[in-house]
């Protein structure tokens, strides 16, 4: 479950690194347009999709997979600040600019807030074959901090 949600995250995250707002130089992690994005599971089961899509990113071209059931929301942008610096922990550098954005790398979080969130999604799956256009989901605590990054291949 959890390979399937950082493929899930990954993919939805890589989806929406064109539409993350510029950052300025030197914000790191601590304004509203630096990029960051968190994600939480969706706790309620989603029904699986009916589709198969064809995905092309800077891995493959035209990769076919089935979709599956909703398992991650992420929030973009996000605000984060690194809060223990006293201990002797550097801050994080300033966000990787624009320009060099291709992907987005999620790191696991332990410690969020355990609080279940009610919510209405919306998006081209639930349009397309939920009734109403809409699905209800629960979700929990934040699994993954997302940031842009600039990947590059050796």
């Amino acid at each position: 479950m959890v390979t399937k949600s950082l493929t899930a995250a990954m993919l939805a995250a890589t989806v929406y690194v064109a539409a993350l707002p510029a950052a300025h130089a030197g914000g790191g992690m601590g304004t509203p347009d630096a990029g960051v994005t968190t994600c939480r599971m969706v706790l309620n089961g989603s029904q699986n999709q009916p589709q198969t899509v064809s995905v092309i990113d800077s891995f493959v071209n035209g990769d076919v997979m089935k979709v599956n059931a909703l398992v991650l929301i992420c929030d973009v942008p996000a605000i984060g600040a690194t809060q223990n610096t006293a201990q002797g922990v550097p801050p994080t550098g300033p966000p990787i600019p624009p320009a060099q954005r291709n992907a987005v790398a999620c790191y696991t979080v332990s410690g969020a807030d355990t609080a279940r969130i009610l919510a209405t999604v919306k998006d081209p799956f639930t349009e397309a074959n939920a009734a109403g256009g809409v699905e209800h989901v629960a979700l929990g605590q934040i699994q993954l901090l997302c940031v842009p990054t600039q990947l590059t291949n050796p």
